[in-house]
């Protein structure tokens, strides 16, 4: 084991912890051989040259009539509708809206024209 001190010692801190995990695989390793090797051998717990009885074949289960479906049972009631009948009616044709009146523009203003004569003599 001291050996194996040393060892880890130098891979780990001269070469590189890589060689660190190198180790731990050696080790594991050995310890899983030493595991199968202490277990026992698998050994032959049958007769050699025992031949095993054939099976008697059975007959398969006869297959199962399918069922036939069932016709509904028909009434002679009518049916009442689940909900009322809804008749649409169109309402009638709404007049459109009154126009407005025509609405006439002040007169046009002679002050205008005052001012662009003003604005060009200058």
């Amino acid at each position: 084991m001291a050996h194996a001190g040393l060892l880890w010692y130098y891979f780990s801190y001269i070469s590189g912890t890589w060689a660190e995990q190198n180790i731990l695989y050696e080790r594991m390793r050995k310890s899983f051989r030493e595991f199968l090797s202490s277990m026992p051998k698998a050994e032959r717990n049958w007769e050699k040259g025992a031949v095993s009885k054939p099976k008697p074949k059975s007959d398969p289960a006869p297959p199962k009539p399918k069922p036939k479906p069932k016709k509904p049972t028909t009434k002679s009631k009518p049916e009442e509708p689940a909900f009322e009948e809804v008749i649409f009616k169109t309402p009638p044709i709404t007049p459109p809206p009154p126009q407005p009146e025509k609405v006439t523009l002040a007169p046009k203003n002679e002050k205008d024209n005052e001012f662009w004569d003003l604005y060009d003599k200058k």
